[in-house]
C-alpha cells in the first residue's frame, strides 16, 4: 500500500488470517537484535514528520481536532517517542538483577529477563488515534513482538 492510499476496517472474518500471519512472522522479527529492530523502526520518525501536515489535516477532518492540536499532540511528540524507543531499547531490555532477602532466600539470586511475548493486539480509543496506538505499538515492536 502506498502512503496515499486509504484503508478500511478489516472484516471480522479476516482477523484470524491476520493473526496467523503475525504469529508466523514474529519469530523472525524477535530473532533480530534490539539494535536491528530499532534500525528498522527509526525511519518512522522521518515519515511522521514528513507527513505531519497531512496527518493533522486528517485528524481535523475525522476527529474534529484543531490542526495545531493534531500537530502538537499527535505528530511531534510521537516523532520524539520513536526516537526515544529506538535509542533506548537495548538499555530498557537489559536483564535486571533483583535484590532478594538473604534470610528468606539464602544463596539465591534473581533477575528479570524482558523477552518478546508473541503477538500483541491493540484496541485503542478514538480520541488520540495516532498517539495512543504508537505508545503501545513502538515498544511492542522494538521488543520483538508482532502487533495486530
Amino acid at each position: 500500500m502506498s502512503d496515499a492510499e486509504e484503508t478500511s476496517a478489516a472484516p471480522t472474518d479476516k482477523v484470524a488470517a491476520a493473526l496467523a500471519r503475525a504469529r508466523e512472522a514474529q519469530p523472525a522479527w524477535a530473532a533480530l537484535t534490539p539494535a536491528e529492530r530499532a534500525d528498522r523502526l527509526r525511519p518512522l520518525k522521518k515519515r511522521l514528520l514528513r507527513r505531519a501536515d497531512e496527518i493533522a489535516t486528517t485528524l481535523t477532518r475525522e476527529a474534529k481536532k484543531p490542526h495545531e492540536e493534531g500537530l502538537l499532540a499527535e505528530v511531534l511528540p510521537n516523532a520524539d517517542l520513536v526516537d526515544y524507543w529506538t535509542r533506548s531499547i537495548e538499555e530498557l531490555l537489559a536483564p535486571e538483577l533483583l535484590e532478594l532477602d538473604p534470610i528468606a532466600y539464602p544463596g539465591k539470586s534473581g533477575r528479570v529477563l524482558r523477552e518478546a511475548r508473541g503477538v500483541v493486539a491493540l484496541i485503542t480509543p478514538w480520541n488520540y488515534p495516532v498517539a495512543i496506538p504508537l505508545r503501545t505499538l513502538l515498544p511492542a515492536l522494538v521488543s520483538g513482538n508482532a502487533v495486530l
